[in-house]
């Protein structure tokens, strides 16, 4: 406590960000409200969360006015500054160390609040780097497990050896220098008012510490963060991501879970390298890699691999390691962590088995009780775990064995499994790990999907963007509550899930969500986009145009910045670039130094362009469009009971259609033209049960069926389009881009 690493103090300076900060607003009150969670143990004041709560919005008026003098002062209440140090034991080691235990601070909620309406703020306007898994929105361990195992088992697959080191800072949040706080919170271009606001958060701050024998005397805590903080782990990921900005390689090959760091290589050197460029990047500025609890992993070893050294130093080599609480194993093998699951399931049940062991409580309120105490610690991580049938067994077993416990059932009462399962209403386990399997794969695919940004819009960020477009409070508040308290289910292949809060995104299927989300989008974009056509966007679809390849990659740069900040999230797989008239040595463009994936043609809402300026690739996508709704609807076109003209109603409203979608603004040639229509003659054809071989011409067949040349209809939809863009004003886009000239 109160004891700084040694380090090298800075040379360099930083230029201060002096903007003005609006005042604090009371739906950022009640957000903050909303995510404190009841039922915690208080500070030195005595003040509970749940008195604001129960004081509905007179605290909520009451708590803006404060925090918004705290703001304007820059000075908090002397009585927030005040802690009670609790240490608990870490689980681990021996119980008589000091160095095994965790210093608790017990604050104010009422200085919890600030810090909550402080961190939603510095969120919206910092960017994390993406190896940074640790208390980030939209991430978890769960993601930063994942992301290990599958690189493990890509290398055991590929018979390549692959080098993990896992890098532990001693007491990490107790030594993190507050000069570096305030360095790196500039450096990220926090505003200048925030910085002191932050930083009169820790001035005079002061603590006891409470343990077996009562309180020791109050002191003065000027080194680290505070435990126990709101506020805290977002400024940990500020200084680890300014910290290892240098040193630090992308996903997976660096993964950061606050101080947890992962550093992986394909070769032992490089590894060693790279482990040795983090400790001089951290240790530099007072942060301490531990060398006792650094360890070392090789995959798929072979003979004479060697170790890795620090300064010297052999770190310790391991065949199995704890990350993030799931076991991950050099061989690649899960038995280990199949075990753990076990065991932190009997764990579990014995906290809880004065309930799950009392007669006098019903079956189902024991059932009810274990799904929630026990079954998670027992699932935790699985859902990224190969399990074999055997393994799946040895968890199904455990269970077994605590559900007969608790109903104090034996094997010589002779009675079956599923009778015991539905007993205590709790499913098999086998099925919750598939299930939980399914919903984490659908996690993964949904992730940097544009197409899939309904799911990820940030509420917060609705209800701003509605009051900033003039939208009236009480039309705010209406909407506010249709996404409060939200429930739903998933349904699949396997059954209903349990219900579960969504807290996040736009309901899709909702008649008002596309609205919103437009709301969203001219909000967030309004510094960047450019009039059109230079810059277009259909809800989520966005097109940059420029003349040239510097001015489009600064354009989509900009664009990228502005989304990210508010939590929009530009998908790097799907992006695409085409140029139109390209000349060698173009060059491509980059995102955020990655190359974005260059293209001769891109389907934009479903019709197909070409670097080119050519067709062709539209038209053949246009026949197989009207095949695929051909075969949809072959049952009913092919059925000789059904009259012609019923099957030409059926085709022109199906088939047709498909077809002639967005040829009205396309110039087709004859050989194009021609090519549509003899698909057509072959579906009709087919749909009449008539082939080449009767000899009935083409006339007959389109009169039998009332279906007129597809070219004719081409040229009546081209000039229906032409009559509605005359008719829109001179402003419309359509206009303005047949009158455009080039200069």
């Amino acid at each position: 406590m109160n004891e700084e690493n040694e380090r090298e103090k800075r040379v360099e300076g930083v230029n201060s960000v002096e903007q003005k900060v609006d005042k604090i607003r009371k739906d950022e009150v009640r957000e903050a409200l909303k995510r404190m969670k009841s039922g915690k143990a208080v500070g030195p004041d005595d003040i509970p969360v749940e008195v604001w709560k129960c004081l509905g919005e007179a605290a909520v008026e009451f708590l803006a006015n404060l925090f918004n003098r705290v703001l304007e002062s820059e000075r908090m209440p002397e009585e927030w500054r005040r802690s009670v140090l609790v240490p608990i034991f870490k689980n681990k080691g021996d119980v008589q160390s000091c160095s095994n235990y965790r210093g608790i601070k017990l604050m104010s909620h009422t200085m919890k609040l600030w810090e909550r309406v402080v961190e939603a703020r510095l969120r919206k306007v910092m960017e994390i780097c993406e190896q940074q898994y640790g208390f980030m929105p939209r991430k978890s361990t769960t993601d930063a497990i994942f992301a290990l195992r599958i690189l493990m088992e890509k290398y055991r697959d590929g018979q390549k050896e692959l080098h993990c080191v896992f890098v532990d800072l001693e007491k990490a949040y107790d030594r993190v220098p507050r000069e570096e706080l305030w360095y790196c919170m500039r450096k990220s271009g926090v505003a200048e008012k925030y910085v002191r606001v932050v930083q009169d958060m820790y001035e005079r701050s002061r603590t006891v510490v409470r343990c077996a024998v009562g309180l020791t005397e109050e002191f003065n805590v000027e080194v680290g963060l505070h435990q126990g903080s709101a506020l805290s782990p977002f400024l940990f990921a500020i200084v680890m991501d300014q910290l290892s900005e240098e040193v630090r390689q992308e996903s997976p090959w660096t993964m950061m879970f606050a101080d947890d760091i992962v550093i992986c290589s394909e070769s032992r050197e490089q590894v060693e390298e790279n482990l040795e460029r983090w400790r001089f990047a951290l240790e530099r500025r007072g942060m301490k890699v531990s060398r006792s609890k650094t360890e070392y992993m090789c995959v798929n070893e072979r003979e004479g691999s060697g170790t890795v050294r620090l300064q010297g130093e052999e770190v310790k080599k391991v065949q199995e390691f704890k990350y993030l609480g799931s076991t991950v194993q050099s061989n690649g093998e899960c038995g280990k962590e199949v075990k753990k699951r076990v065991q932190a399931g009997w764990n579990g049940w014995r906290k809880v088995s004065g309930v799950l062991c009392d007669q006098k409580i019903s079956a189902r309120i024991k059932g009810k009780v274990y799904r929630t105490v026990v079954r998670p610690a027992m699932l935790y991580g699985l859902e990224t775990v190969s399990l074999r049938k055997r393994q799946e067994s040895e968890l199904e077993v455990a269970e077994l064995k605590m559900l007969r416990f608790s109903l104090g059932v034996t094997r010589l009462d002779r009675i079956r499994n599923e009778y015991i399962r539905g007993t205590a209403h709790v499913g098999r386990l086998g099925d919750k790990v598939r299930e939980a399997r399914l919903r984490w794969f659908g996690h993964v695919q949904r992730r940097d999907n544009l197409e899939k940004v309904y799911d990820r819009v940030p509420r917060e960020e609705l209800w701003y963007c509605m009051r900033k477009s003039g939208v009236a409070e009480k039309y705010a508040r209406v909407v506010q509550d249709m996404y409060e308290r939200s429930r739903t289910v998933v349904r699949c292949a396997v059954g209903q899930t349990e219900e579960f809060n969504v807290e996040v995104g736009l309901h899709q299927g909702s008649a008002l969500s596309p609205f919103l989300f437009a709301i969203v989008m001219d909000q967030l974009s309004e510094e960047v986009r450019q009039e059109s056509p230079w810059t277009m966007m259909f809800a989520d679809d966005i097109v940059i145009c420029s003349e040239s390849r510097e001015q489009v990659e600064e354009n989509l740069e900009r664009w990228r910045f502005v989304l990210e900040r508010r939590g929009m999230k530009v998908s790097r797989s799907k992006t695409e670039y085409m140029c139109v008239n390209e000349r060698e040595g173009s060059g491509t463009v980059r995102l955020q130094g990655e190359e974005v994936k260059k293209v001769q043609e891109f389907k934009y809402l479903g019709s197909t362009v070409q670097s080119n300026g050519e067709c062709g690739k539209e038209v053949k996508k246009r026949v197989q469009a009207g095949w695929n709704g051909w075969r949809k609807v072959s049952g009913v076109l092919c059925d000789q009971k059904i009259s012609a003209r019923i099957k030409g109603k059926v085709y022109r409203t199906v088939v047709r259609s498909a077809m002639l979608y967005g040829l009205e603004t396309v110039s087709l040639r004859k050989r194009q033209e021609s090519e549509l229509e003899v698909a057509e003659l072959k579906m009709l054809r087919f749909s009449l049960g008539v082939t080449r071989l009767d000899r009935i011409r083409n006339e007959y067949i389109r009169g039998t069926a009332h279906v007129g040349r597809l070219g004719d209809k081409v040229r009546e939809a081209r000039l229906r389009w032409f009559g509605h863009v005359q008719r829109r004003e001179s402003e419309y886009i359509g206009r303005r881009m047949l009158d455009m000239e080039l200069p």
